[in-house]
């Protein structure tokens, strides 16, 4: 999720939060941030939620290149999925 466009996460937004990165984890996806405010970041860890966010990203094109290396090294193609 490229999140720097996000600068607020009100009770509603964590839970469906919550709700979406289990749903996502059931299926074996891993979900993770980039770009993410001081304040959301601040946000995820008081209320324990970063916990169960895989990775955090200072870049996009960060983000994209270790999700290409994890397939590279799966020995997955990333274009057919």
């Amino acid at each position: 999720l490229a999140a720097e466009a996000v600068y607020t996460i009100d009770s509603t937004g964590h839970l469906t939060l919550h709700e979406v990165i289990d749903d996502l984890h059931e299926q074996g996806v891993r979900f993770s941030m980039a770009r993410v405010t001081p304040e959301v970041d601040d946000t995820l860890r008081r209320s324990g939620l970063s916990e169960k966010i895989d990775a955090f990203y200072l870049e996009v094109d960060t983000a994209v290149d270790a999700f290409l290396a994890r397939q590279d090294e799966a020995g997955e193609d990333p274009s057919t999925d």
